[in-house]
């Protein structure tokens, strides 16, 4: 029950991103990090994952969150970690803002 615990303010940020795209993993991004070539995918935001940001990483979040899809959609830097979640990297003068994708039971 988080909509309980959230403010006015909050609720309308989580409505907004609920379950939907954020942005793509482009062809190329699959190739450049060695995955295998796929379809553009999809990037949903769902209410865990809205969650864990507003809880985990509250001053980012506030401070970036109209940045998600500028981030994911033109990164200046694309990460590849070893439990194969990927991380879209990108300047925001002053800042260097990371937004990690994880995979889902579908994929990423």
């Amino acid at each position: 029950m988080v909509g309980a615990l959230l403010s006015n303010d909050e609720r309308t940020e989580r409505t907004s991103f609920m379950s939907s795209i954020i942005g793509q993993i482009k062809i190329s991004t699959f190739e450049n990090l060695g995955l295998p070539n796929r379809i553009e995918e999809d990037i949903l935001v769902g209410e865990q994952n809205l969650r864990h940001m507003m809880t985990s990483h509250p001053e980012d979040f506030n401070r970036f969150k109209f940045h998600i899809r500028e981030i994911i959609c033109h990164p200046d830097y694309v990460n590849l970690k070893k439990d194969k979640s990927i991380q879209f990297i990108k300047r925001i003068d002053p800042d260097i803002v990371l937004v990690a994708v994880a995979t889902s039971n579908n994929g990423y």
